[in-house]
């Protein structure tokens, strides 16, 4: 009789002691896992180089997006769609995240950085909410603006032979239009 009161002790010690290590485990922030993270955002075209998409500012097709956690490793990536719009979804642990823009359409470029465009490689942290929205980039070629035509002026040299001591010019210009 006392040696079925002492194992119907221990086995309320050992039950005690299993509960209490596996609510130090699941309260612990090494062993925590999250929920799978997402990111979404745009690539557009910034003509005017403000930072912004403006209206006549289209999106941006083809740009490879990448998602990368703790020790460099690739969660996940995506090439934007027609409308410039992309997705990244992972499910592992990491909360702080690298997003790198690759891969621009022709001569493109980063644009500058404003309210609506950050950089070629930016950070996230989705331990707060498991989703995050507008991370944006603008991108750009400068040939494709040329600012307010209504103005501009095209200009060349203008080579004269015989005498250059005068005061002919030596650049000319036109009203583009």
């Amino acid at each position: 009789m006392i040696q079925a009161k002492r194992l119907s002790a221990a086995r309320s010690f050992v039950g005690a002691a299993a509960a209490l290590i596996l609510l130090v485990l699941a309260l612990s922030p090494i062993y925590r896992v999250w929920a799978a993270g997402t990111v979404n955002g745009l690539v557009f075209r910034d003509y005017n180089q403000n930072g912004t998409q403006d209206a006549g500012e289209p999106p941006a097709e083809g740009v490879t997006v990448r998602a990368y956690g703790r020790g460099n490793t690739p969660l996940d990536s995506d090439i934007t769609t027609a409308a410039g719009t992309y997705s990244l979804t992972w499910a592992t642990a990491d909360t702080r995240v690298r997003i790198e823009f690759t891969d621009y359409p022709g001569s493109a470029n980063p644009a500058v950085f404003g309210a609506n465009s950050a950089t070629s490689v930016q950070f996230v942290d989705t331990s707060t909410t498991p989703t995050v929205n507008n991370v944006n980039m603008g991108i750009n070629r400068p040939r494709d603006f040329c600012g307010e035509l209504a103005n501009a002026e095209l200009a060349t040299s203008c080579f004269v032979t015989g005498d250059q001591s005068g005061t002919q010019p030596v650049v000319v210009s036109h009203p583009y239009n």
